[in-house]
């Protein structure tokens, strides 16, 4: 069943037209109507751009009498609305277009592209609110090239919306963050790592039978995990020694800007130890 065989759609002119026996698309009916249409069931031969050239009565003859002459019994002013709605026609290659009347339901896919859209018709004040989604936007169609200044603000990006596959690589750098932008809520767990560097002296606190050293370490959070390593010395007898001291120490406890070194037996050599705080 076609669209206008459903009774429904007879409550239209175009869809009783049919109904009847018109063939052609809604806009050609509506240029059948015109004085040009009447001229075309009256035998005219020709376009309507040939037809407009036409209509030339006597001199001081205008359009209107000369389209009365031939058969057009509308008013004078119904005959403008028509010529001005065919000029349009004529431009822009269809039937005037009511605000409103194309709607998405009406668009077959893929029926808008960018070669149909003049420079600048798409503007932001012609799309609704949660119109673009990203289930409509071809892969690689927005690039930066295609974003203003300041067109992208952090309340237009929902929650969770930039993560870090979809961030180039070297994407995010310091100039483009604001000051105190990052902060410790907005770090993943284990997503910072920093590399301190201490030396363990040889001189020791002890208390029960067991050996403390604190060292400052600047920046370190009590809430990380540290892991320790030596670095030995280029001297291979000295290295040989931190080695053997290095095994005397038992554990490394860490606080806020400080570690506690406690060892089982006092060392005879300067350890230096790299401090591997991964951020919590």
């Amino acid at each position: 069943m076609g669209m206008y065989d459903n009774p429904p759609y007879y409550l239209s002119a175009y869809g009783l037209a049919v109904k009847h026996g018109f063939r052609g698309t809604e806009s050609e009916w509506l240029v059948s109507l015109s004085a040009y249409g009447l001229a075309c069931a009256e035998g005219f031969k020709g376009n309507l751009k040939e037809w407009l050239a036409s209509i030339k009565g006597e001199p001081g003859t205008t359009c209107y009498e000369a389209a009365a002459a031939g058969g057009y019994e509308g008013s004078e002013e119904e005959f403008n609305v028509l010529l001005a709605a065919m000029a349009d026609y004529i431009e822009g290659g269809s039937a005037a277009v009511e605000d409103g009347s194309i709607t998405t339901s009406k668009l077959a896919n893929a029926a808008v592209t960018e070669a149909k859209l003049s420079s600048g018709a798409v503007t932001a004040e012609k799309i609704a609110t949660g119109a673009v989604a990203h289930e409509k936007l071809a892969d690689g169609s927005v690039r930066s090239g295609k974003i203003e200044n300041g067109a992208v603000t952090r309340d237009k990006i929902a929650d969770g919306e930039v993560t870090n596959r979809k961030l180039a690589t070297g994407a995010v750098t310091a100039d483009k963050l604001e000051g105190n932008a990052v902060t410790g809520e907005k770090i993943a767990l284990n997503a910072v790592t920093v590399l301190h560097t201490v030396e363990i002296g040889t001189q020791w606190s002890e208390t029960s039978g067991l050996y403390t050293q604190e060292l400052s370490v600047n920046g370190l959070l009590a809430t990380s995990r540290v892991i320790a390593d030596l670095i030995p010395a280029n001297s291979a007898a000295t290295a040989e020694q931190q080695l053997e001291d290095w095994e005397k120490i038992l554990r490394i406890t860490i606080g806020a800007g400080t570690a506690t070194v406690i060892a089982k037996e006092q060392t005879g050599t300067v350890l230096t130890v790299q401090l591997l705080e991964v951020k919590k």
